[in-house]
């Protein structure tokens, strides 16, 4: 299971030739290192009760943790997809370009590297990128 970084020329298109695999994955080791070690994002405790309810409130907490870095809120679910458009893409890379000069961890470095040289490849063809759980 992993976060697979594709290219995406138009999100409007269903049409596989719009969609360009990369070799840039990550594992959860490499997601939760980012977020939770070194971005320090918490998520509230799960107690019991509604699931549907504790996710919508999880959810919330990890995108207020992050107001700072909304487009890096938006991969709040390893196990959900995310995608940036052709604009959206420099708006991700200047947040990780900011964050980059304070990790520590190799697994969350890794991470911000791979997210920057898909935003870089993305820009090269003003394409947008989406990263999808596999």
């Amino acid at each position: 299971m992993g976060l697979d970084l594709a290219i995406i020329k138009n999100f409007r298109s269903e049409e596989p030739e719009d969609c360009e695999p990369t070799d840039i994955s990550f594992g959860i080791d490499q997601w939760a290192a980012f977020f939770f070690e070194e971005l320090k994002v918490h998520r509230p405790p799960y107690t019991g009760g509604d699931r549907t309810q504790y996710m919508r409130h999880s959810e919330k907490a990890f995108v207020a943790a992050l107001s700072d870095f909304p487009m890096l809120a938006r991969i709040e679910d390893f196990y959900s997809d995310a995608g940036y458009d052709s604009q959206e893409v420099y708006k991700l890379l200047a947040e990780c370009n900011s964050i980059l000069p304070t990790l520590a961890n190799p697994l969350a470095i890794h991470f911000a590297e791979g997210l920057i040289a898909g935003c870089k490849k993305a820009i090269e063809s003003n394409s947008g990128i989406s990263l999808g759980a596999d």
